[in-house]
């Protein structure tokens, strides 16, 4: 699988789970709302730093997934060729690269 099919898979995947935690939490409210009446509040305590943390896991993953779909073939190619080894610009002063002591 390429980048941009294995982008594409991870954007869609996270998306539909973000999407099924979403409506799985509505229900969850819902039901929690019908059963416990009044003292059903005290459940957001947990509940929202929860779906916080969910909603930023699904964002970033969605996130990773769209730079690998949109990602040009220049901009790979830059960020994936090696790097150029130079002892000028280094501060070295010596010859090496090394120190005496």
């Amino acid at each position: 699988m390429r980048g941009r099919e294995l982008g594409l898979t991870i954007l869609i995947a996270s998306l539909g789970f973000g999407a099924f935690y979403a409506l799985s939490f509505i229900a969850w409210v819902k039901a929690l709302t019908a059963s416990f009446g009044q003292s059903a509040w005290t459940w957001w305590v947990v509940a929202l730093p929860i779906a916080a943390i969910m909603a930023f896991a699904v964002f970033f993953s969605a996130w990773i997934g769209w730079v690998m779909l949109s990602a040009s073939e220049a901009k790979k190619q830059e960020l994936l060729k090696p790097p150029r080894l130079s002892r000028e610009g280094s501060g070295c002063t010596e010859p090496e690269g090394r120190s005496r002591f």
